[in-house]
């Protein structure tokens, strides 16, 4: 699974990892915010090894929902809010993102023991 999937970095990963492990199930698991773009993703959106996942980390539920739905082996988190302006303005946002949706990924991969979170 792979968290902000939609964005730049995700999108470039997700791309690398069908071509170099085609027979991997790579699991986007992204919120679409303003730097997420499903497009970026256009060739691997109909590949039956790619799913795409509307969701969001802060929310306990959609993590839930994501674990249990696809029971991911690893996970690659790259969903993060990292605009320095707007962190320092609005930090309710950086804390809710970056450090609660960090923590609903951590319990509920401890839970489900994913073997590995980077």
């Amino acid at each position: 699974m792979v968290t902000g999937g939609a964005g730049f970095a995700g999108a470039n990963l997700i791309r690398y990892l069908m071509k170099k492990y085609p027979h991997y199930q790579i699991v986007n698991f992204d919120k679409l915010t303003e730097s997420g773009a499903l497009n970026r993703l256009r060739a691997e959106k109909n590949n039956p090894n790619y799913q795409f996942v509307n969701g969001d980390i802060s929310s306990e539920r959609d993590v839930q929902y994501v674990f249990e739905e696809y029971k991911p082996d690893y996970i690659i988190h790259f969903a993060t809010q990292s605009y320095i302006d707007r962190n320092i303005h609005q930090p309710g946002i950086f804390i809710q993102t970056n450090v609660i949706g960090t923590q609903n990924l951590l319990i509920n991969a401890r839970a489900t023991k994913v073997g590995k979170m980077v």
